[in-house]
């Protein structure tokens, strides 16, 4: 009747004896202060009765006996200080019901005996303090019923007893410290229901023997310290359950018998005392970055990993492990970052790899690596970074890499790599950084190149090279940015670049440099720095600018060219 009505201010004395409903009445009237009374004895329905009447901060009590549902009934009365003395004996569904009630601070003998789902009733009410003076029977769904109350602190005894999902039902209440024994013996879902409880320390020691859902369950609680032996027989997923727990300590030795997912389960666990025990993991599939970021992490039992398909990131950031746990990878298909990061890892530990695929980063930035053993590589398809920044790495066994496609950054920055392996790049495509800073590295294998069509920096920065080898293909190359960038000792080049559009960089800071035997230009867009500072340079080819489009200072630097040069140049650039 009034919804939307903006400038609406006060409302008089009203009587609808017969009206049976009063949803959205009032909706979105900003600048409502004042109700007199409402008669309304016949109503059943105040859905959104109040909605978003930001200006009110009291309700006119009416008899409410009848009323059956009200959700969104005060769901954004952002100035409402106080509940209604209102009957909600025979409401059964108030979902929403004082929601953004921003200024409300306290619930006040709030008896709701039939309402099955209460969902979200004081969700972001950030002023609300303590859950005392509600009373529930009936309810099944708890679902982010307090969720963002900001300044909550306290959860007092409710009666939970046919409650059976919690989803976020604390979630955000960043001041939470005390939460009363609550019974949970019927509960399945858990899914964080202390999400982002910053300042919970501890917690009860729940009734958990029906859940099988522990997702984000404790995720970001960055002051729990501990955590009671929670019955987790029935648990089926404890995905990001303590992720981020930065104070947590030891952990209990769950019954983790029937998990099969563990993804980011204690991702960020990074106290000095945080350590785990050998949890069943007969059946867990997923492993994915469960300990992602544990700092402090020394040690991991050897699991039951037979089920386990996917280990991608699972030791990520784990500066202090020492030692690679030897688990059964028989059924895995990704390793890829596994130990990325790991600093204080020396030796690798063999893995079972005949059916993994993606090995991508498995040991990025390991810079204390020294020996890798050799995996079984038939089946993997990416391996991109596995050995990038593995700056003690001097040597590696010859793998099968038949099916790989991006060799990109594989010995990136491995600035003690003395020898080259020879690797099948039959399929290769993508060269971009692979021996990118191998500072030691004195000679080039022929490899087979002629698949390749990214040469990106792929050589830069290998100082002790002084030739490239006669095989060496660069066919089918499209783009040939940086390729031996900074390769100080080379003296000479001949290389095939006829389809090369990206030449920026090619041979920048190579300054032994003093000619160049063959180079096609024909196809080049980009040839900006492309031999800029080889202060050796004499000659050159007939370079071709006909598709040039940007080559600002190609021959910068090049403080030896022959003057026959700069003419040949002089006549050429104008085309570009």
């Amino acid at each position: 009747l009034f919804s939307n009505c903006i400038y609406l201010a006060n409302v008089p004395e009203y009587s609808f004896p017969k009206a049976t409903s009063a949803g959205y009445l009032f909706a979105n009237c900003y600048n409502l202060k004042e109700i007199s009374t409402l008669f309304l004895p016949n109503v059943y329905t105040m859905s959104g009765t109040f909605y978003s009447c930001s200006g009110l901060t009291k309700l006119p009590e009416w008899d409410t006996s009848k009323v059956n549902i009200m959700h969104e009934v005060c769901n954004g009365c952002s100035r409402l200080i106080e509940i209604p003395n209102w009957n909600f004996i025979n409401v059964r569904g108030i979902s929403n019901g004082f929601a953004r009630c921003t200024n409300l601070t306290n619930i006040n003998n709030m008896f709701i005996p039939q309402a099955s789902d209460i969902t979200q009733l004081f969700v972001g009410c950030t002023n609300l303090k303590d859950t005392a003076g509600l009373t529930i029977q009936n309810v099944g769904y708890l679902n982010r019923v307090f969720a963002n109350c900001t300044n909550l602190t306290r959860v007092s005894l409710l009666n939970t007893d046919a409650v059976y999902s919690m989803y976020y039902t604390f979630s955000g209440c960043t001041n939470l410290t005390n939460v009363a024994l609550l019974n949970t013996g019927n509960v399945k879902y858990m899914t964080g229901v202390f999400a982002d409880c910053h300042s919970l320390k501890n917690i009860p020691f729940f009734n958990t023997a029906q859940v099988i859902n522990f997702v984000s369950t404790f995720k970001n609680c960055y002051n729990l310290t501990n955590i009671p032996n929670l019955n987790m027989q029935n648990t089926t997923s404890t995905v990001e359950a303590f992720a981020n727990c930065y104070s947590l300590g030891a952990v209990p030795n769950f019954n983790t018998e029937k998990v099969h997912e563990m993804t980011s389960m204690f991702q960020g666990c990074n106290n000095h005392s945080f350590a785990v025990p050998n949890f069943n993991t007969i059946n867990v599939t997923t492993m994915h970055a469960m300990f992602k970021g544990c700092h402090n992490l020394t040690t991991v039992p050897n699991f039951d990993t037979a089920k386990v398909h996917t280990m991608s990131y699972m030791f990520d950031n784990c500066y202090n492990l020492k030692t690679m746990p030897e688990f059964n990878t028989y059924s895995i298909n990704s390793m890829a970052y596994m130990f990325k990061d790991c600093h204080n890892i020396t030796n690798a530990t063999y893995f079972n790899t005949a059916n993994a695929m993606y090995m991508t980063g498995m040991f990025l930035n390991c810079n204390n690596l020294i020996n890798v053993p050799l995996y079984d590589m038939s089946n993997v398809y990416s391996i991109e970074s596995i050995f990038e920044g593995c700056s003690k790495l001097n040597v590696i066994p010859i793998f099968e890499t038949n099916n790989i496609v991006s060799f990109n950054s594989v010995f990136r920055n491995c600035s003690n790599f003395i020898t080259i392996p020879v690797l099948n790049t039959d399929n290769a495509m993508y060269m971009d950084n692979l021996f990118r800073d191998c500072y030691k590295v004195a000679s080039l294998p022929n490899f087979n190149g002629h698949n390749v069509i990214s040469y990106n920096y792929t050589f830069s920065n290998c100082n002790l090279i002084t030739s490239i080898p006669s095989g060496f293909n660069l066919n089918n190359a499209t783009s040939t940015q940086g390729t031996f960038y900074g390769c100080k000792n080379i003296t000479s080049i001949s290389v095939s670049t006829s389809k090369a559009n990206r030449m920026d960089y090619m041979f920048s800071e190579c300054n032994k440099i003093t000619d160049i035997v063959m180079l096609n230009t024909n196809n080049m867009r980009y040839g900006s720095y492309m031999f800029a500072n080889c202060t050796a340079l004499r000659n050159i080819p007939n370079i071709s600018f006909a598709n040039a489009y940007n080559i600002e200072n190609m021959f910068l630097g090049c403080t030896s060219l022959h003057n026959n040069v700069y003419n040949y140049l002089t006549n050429a650039l104008p085309n570009a």
